[in-house]
């Protein structure tokens, strides 16, 4: 996720079109370097929100790696629910 931002905001400032390229490395590199810790703070902060919101449960968190089947696990998408995980 934070690389796509890195990505989609190089786009934006060039005027390109979303998800039309990726920044080169060392505006990535940079980018990264000086926006890390703000955007995990606020991937933190959205996962707390939701958390406290929501039920325990009424909780279904899908992985990345679940709903493609990487990783040796079976895909979501497929019917497989090896990674689904349950917040307490």
């Amino acid at each position: 996720a934070i690389p796509s931002l890195g990505n989609h905001l190089y786009e934006r400032k060039h005027g390109m079109t979303d998800h039309s390229t990726r920044a080169p490395l060392e505006e990535w590199v940079e980018w990264r370097n000086a926006q890390f810790t703000k955007q995990l703070e606020s991937w933190k902060d959205m996962v707390v929100y939701w958390a406290e919101r929501v039920p325990s449960d009424r909780r279904l968190v899908l992985t990345y790696e679940g709903l493609t089947g990487t990783q040796g696990h079976d895909s979501e998408l497929t019917g497989g629910s090896a990674s689904t995980q349950k917040l307490a």
